[in-house]
């Protein structure tokens, strides 16, 4: 009987079929718990959710009433909040104050209620929202939520920096198209006559260029998606043929035969980021569509600035061959090209004081031959390589008084500095941006004679121009509907930066054998020196011309920037924090 008791008691002791129900008690209210707190939370984040949407609201309504006669920012606020269904809210509060727009200044003081000239309101509003299960676990069931918005009117304006159509050249663009992309470019003159002329609306752009990608949500997520070439040319075509008058101006005709003549499918293959065509940052939280244009709205961007500028952002990283585009009218001289872009910038660019555009930042390899000069009695070749750079200029909003009879616009620009080097460079340090290539000097003649070698013949020179600036431009409204463009200039370009070239021109010559070089060639060495000048001279000084007309088609000028105002939106309420 003792042996069976105590037997019992063991089955008992291990018998954990209890403690697992036990157990699933536990783990039910726990998940109860954690339930009722997210039923909680959630109910709070969407009492906050429609606050917030609702200040906006106020905000924006209020904002329409600041510097008008009679004008009451706190009765629109409550009007508009009224009208998204919080008729009492437990709090508002209603400043108006300045709001500077310049990027340079820290977001957070941007809006300063002493301002003392008002473009701004600030709305404060909070609510108490019920809670449901919190005050079981000891919370108060009601929590107050609370929202802040701030609207301003913001004068913005659309800038471009680049070169205008006077430097293209339309045999060298088509060539450097063709390689930038891969595929055959064949437009005329008159087809970068009719891109450079026209200019689209920017909004109706970036919604024609999110349809064309599948792209819904904010101008965020659109400047930060990935394009082709091709989807940038559509959306540019469909702005161009909406049928509304208002989305383009200049040539628009002559803009969409261009933009039809450029081969499509091979386009498509061709990838970049949205925001190397077009910058729109101060968009970035608003929804795509959603943008209601206004009389005042007239934001326009460049057709071929958009083009060019999706050119070079599928470009980037890229060493690009350009063959013979380059040429001089010296017999006997063939020229080899080689370009590398930096880091694409976009052209264009919207936004309010403070935004800047850049130029890119463009790498020249030349490889230039002169066949068959006479050096004394001795006919030899030249080979000269020549590196040229240009560093980005810079255009920056400097002002936008959107005086309607007066300055409507002031842009600020600096030329970049421009580098003139003569020596050889491979590909990879071409292409490496982030360093200054060293070259050293090259040898560019070799005199032979019955296969010996006599005298080798070296060169060195090197040219560098300042950066020019800063020079501020003001535009008016007939100008900036006229397209046009105004130049700041460090006083000096490409011209001086070759004739800088050619006067630190220094040629050595290294006699290998001097009595066969005597007897042969009949010439000093500083004879020879001044025979191999008077042809390389000449060849640098011709550069200008054809280099000029290849940057122009990159949208850059070395020693000068044209810059242009696309369009302006004056005083168009925007919400701004």
């Amino acid at each position: 009987m003792k042996r069976s008791l105590i037997s019992l008691w063991g089955r008992f002791a291990a018998d954990e079929r209890g403690a697992i129900s036990i157990l699933a008690v536990g783990a039910i209210v726990a998940a109860i718990g954690v339930s009722v707190i997210v039923i909680d939370a959630g109910s709070l984040l969407y009492a906050k959710r429609q606050l917030q949407a609702a200040t906006d609201a106020a905000a924006m309504s209020a904002v329409r009433d600041i510097g008008k006669a009679g004008g009451n920012p706190t009765a629109r606020a409550e009007a508009a909040l009224s009208a998204n269904g919080f008729d009492s809210p437990k709090s508002l509060q209603v400043v108006s104050g300045g709001y500077d727009a310049d990027e340079s200044t820290a977001a957070a003081d941007r809006f300063d209620a002493t301002a003392g000239t008002d473009n701004a309101v600030k709305v404060m509003t909070s609510i108490d929202s019920p809670t449901y299960f919190a005050q079981f676990f000891g919370v108060p069931g009601i929590s107050e939520v609370y929202a802040e918005s701030t609207a301003a009117m913001v004068n913005q304006a659309s800038i471009s920096a680049g070169t205008g159509l006077a430097s293209l050249n339309d045999g060298i663009a088509n060539n450097l198209l063709t390689a930038l992309l891969g595929t055959a470019i064949n437009l005329s003159a008159a087809n970068y006559q009719g891109l450079v002329d026209t200019k689209i609306d920017a909004l109706a752009f970036l919604d024609a260029l999110a349809t064309q990608i599948g792209v819904s949500g904010t101008y965020g997520d659109l400047l930060s998606a990935d394009a082709s070439v091709g989807d940038i040319v559509n959306a540019a075509l469909d702005v161009l043929t909406s049928g509304d008058t208002s989305q383009s101006s200049g040539n628009p005709v002559a803009a969409q035969q261009a933009l039809n003549a450029l081969p499509g499918s091979a386009l498509n293959a061709l990838n970049l980021s949205v925001s190397a065509v077009v910058d729109a940052s101060e968009l970035q939280n608003r929804k795509i569509g959603n943008i209601i244009k206004t009389g005042t709205n007239d934001l326009k961007v460049n057709v071929y600035d958009l083009l060019i500028a999706a050119v070079m952002g599928q470009a980037n990283g890229q060493t690009i061959d350009l063959g013979p585009t380059v040429s001089v009218p010296i017999t006997g001289t063939s020229i080899s090209t080689r370009i590398a872009i930096g880091e694409p910038q976009a052209s264009s660019k919207v936004g309010p004081v403070g935004i800047q555009v850049k130029t890119a930042q463009v790498r020249i390899a030349l490889d230039a031959t002169i066949a068959s000069v006479d050096i004394g009695l001795i006919s030899t070749n030249i080979s000269l390589p020549i590196y040229l750079e240009s560093a980005s200029g810079t255009a920056t909003i400097s002002a936008i008084p959107c005086s309607r009879n007066g300055t409507m616009v002031s842009v600020t620009g600096t030329t970049g500095v421009a580098k003139a080097k003569v020596g050889a460079i491979d590909d990879a340090t071409l292409n490496n941006f982030g360093s200054s290539p060293t070259l050293s000097d090259p040898e560019i003649a070799r005199l032979k004679a019955i296969g010996i070698t006599l005298a080798a013949i070296s060169a060195s020179a090197d040219a560098q121009l300042g950066q020019g600036g800063p020079s501020t431009k003001d535009f008016t409204q007939n100008e900036i509907d006229n397209g046009t463009l105004k130049t700041v200039s460090s006083s000096v370009g490409l011209s001086t930066l070759l004739s800088s070239l050619v006067s630190n021109l220094n040629l050595s010559v290294n006699v290998l054998n001097s009595g066969l070089l005597s007897s042969l060639v009949g010439l000093s060495a500083n004879a020879i020196k001044t025979t191999v000048s008077l042809a390389v001279v000449p060849l640098i000084s011709a550069l200008e011309t054809p280099i000029d007309q290849l940057l122009a088609t990159l949208g850059v000028q070395i020693g000068t920037l044209d810059m242009g105002v696309n369009g302006t939106s004056c005083g168009v309420p925007r919400l701004v924090g």
